[in-house]
C-alpha cells in the first residue's frame, strides 16, 4: 500500500511539473512543415506604371527551432501589362519598335525569411519576419518595323519574337498569423530517430511587403510589392515521450 501511494504521488508530481513547464517539456524544439495556398500581390510606386496587380499561388517550407522560424516560400502569378513597350524601344520616327506579344507576363517571387514566434494562446501565434525577396517578371516581346499599306496607313510587321525579363533581389518584411485547426498524435514512429510526432493543421495568414528596383527597364523603375497570402500549414514536431 505504501509503495502504491509513493508511486501515485510521484506520478502526480511529474504530471504537475510537466504541466507547469508547458508543451516544450513534451515536444522536441525542432519542427518542420509545408505550406500551400493563394493570395494577392499589388505593385506600388513606379512598378504599377508597368504592371497590374495579380492573384498568386504560393507554396513553401517552414522550420522551427524553439520560437525561431525559417521560411522559404514561392509566389507565382500572371499580371497584366499597363504599357505595351516596357523598354521604350522606338524607331527613328519615334514609333514603337517593340511590343509585348501577350496580354500578361509571368511573375515569380522567392522569399527567404527569419522570424521569432510570439504565442498568443494555445491555438494562435504571431511571427514577425524579415529577409530577402527575389522577384522576376518574364514575358515575350515582338520586334516590329513600320510601313505604309495600299491605303497609305501605317502598319507594322513582326520581324522577331524573343523572351525577356526583369529581376531583382531586395529586402522584405512579413508577419505570419498561424491559427491551429487540428492536432494529432501519431501512434507509430514518425521521424528517423524513432520518435512519435505531434501533427498539426493550421491556417497561415501572411501579409508582407517587399522592395524591388529594376534597372533594365526604361526608365529604371522601383517600388514595393504589397501582398497577402492565405495558406494551409502542415507541421510535424517530435515528441519526448
Amino acid at each position: 500500500m505504501k509503495r502504491t501511494v509513493i508511486l501515485f504521488l510521484s506520478t502526480l508530481a511529474l504530471a504537475l511539473a510537466t504541466h507547469a513547464a508547458g508543451d516544450d517539456a513534451l515536444t522536441t524544439p525542432w519542427a518542420c512543415g509545408f505550406t500551400a495556398g493563394a493570395g494577392a500581390l499589388l505593385p506600388t510606386g513606379h512598378l504599377k506604371d508597368n504592371f497590374k496587380g495579380t492573384a498568386v499561388f504560393t507554396a513553401g517550407l517552414t522550420g522551427n527551432y524553439h520560437q525561431w522560424r525559417l521560411n522559404v516560400a514561392m509566389h507565382y502569378g500572371q499580371p497584366s501589362f499597363k504599357r505595351d513597350n516596357i523598354y521604350d524601344v522606338r524607331d527613328e520616327a519615334g514609333r514603337n519598335a517593340q511590343l509585348n506579344s501577350a496580354a500578361s507576363a509571368s511573375q515569380l517571387g522567392l522569399a527567404l525569411q527569419l522570424g521569432y514566434t510570439v504565442p498568443c494562446n494555445n491555438r494562435v501565434s504571431i511571427t514577425p519576419l524579415a529577409g530577402a525577396y527575389w522577384s522576376r517578371y518574364g514575358w515575350r516581346v515582338n520586334d516590329i518595323i513600320w510601313s505604309k499599306n495600299d491605303e497609305g496607313n501605317d502598319v507594322f510587321q513582326v520581324t522577331d519574337t524573343h523572351s525577356t525579363s526583369l529581376s531583382n533581389v531586395n529586402w522584405m518584411a512579413a508577419v505570419d498569423i498561424d491559427i491551429v485547426l487540428h492536432r494529432h498524435i501519431t501512434q507509430e514512429p514518425f521521424f528517423l530517430g524513432g520518435k512519435r510526432a505531434q501533427l498539426s493543421s493550421s491556417l497561415r495568414i501572411t501579409p508582407f511587403v517587399s522592395h524591388a528596383r529594376y534597372s533594365h527597364s526604361n526608365p529604371s523603375v522601383s517600388g514595393n510589392f504589397v501582398g497577402i497570402t492565405v495558406a494551409y500549414l502542415g507541421l510535424a514536431r517530435g515528441l519526448n515521450y
